[in-house]
């Protein structure tokens, strides 16, 4: 009866480990060909905004309990031909405090490219008021554009995922 217990463990343990090594916020695209960081700023921006996206890293389903979700935003450059610059994105908590800012500079992401950015559901910072703030901008007219966030929680058989848009808030220059 042992061995197939001490079997299951030893299974369990590579998982335990993945999950471990996910906890990372770094995106994967941070490093690739279509998402690179660049130098500095465009020097004439012709068009860009600053986009709010809410984000629920739990919600309240009773008095006692809540769900906690996993987040993943994502930002689409929409526009076939032409590159757009990512200057900005930014986790902010309930109570409006910077938690996470994921760029240490601008980058750029390709023609209908996409970078995601990732919160683990055992990150409970940002609270059920949290939200992202992501800046871009370009130096020609470009497609907009689209900046959204799915988030998702499995409890048990349960699974249970949301997906808001961003909204522009302050359009640039």
């Amino acid at each position: 009866m042992k061995t197939p217990l001490l079997l299951m463990l030893i299974a369990a343990l590579p998982l335990a480990l993945m999950d471990e090594c996910s906890q990372s916020h770094e995106p994967e695209s941070l490093s690739s060909d279509y998402f690179r960081p660049l130098d500095a700023k465009p020097e004439k921006v012709v068009e860009g905004a600053v986009v709010y996206v809410p984000i629920y890293s739990h919600i309240y389903l009773g008095a006692r309990s809540k769900r906690s979700f996993a987040a993943t935003l994502s930002v689409r450059n929409t526009d076939a031909i032409n590159p757009i610059i990512v200057t900005a994105v930014r986790y902010y908590d309930t109570a409006g405090k910077l938690v996470e800012s994921f760029l240490d500079k601008p980058h750029s992401l390709a023609p209908l490219a996409s970078a995601d950015f990732f919160v683990d559901e055992k990150d409970d910072r940002g609270g059920a008021g949290a939200n992202f703030i992501v800046e871009w901008e370009s130096d020609k007219p470009v497609s907009k554009p689209i900046v959204e966030a799915v988030m998702a929680g499995i409890s048990g058989t349960q699974g249970l995922s949301l997906v808001r848009s961003g909204r522009v808030v302050k359009t640039l220059p």
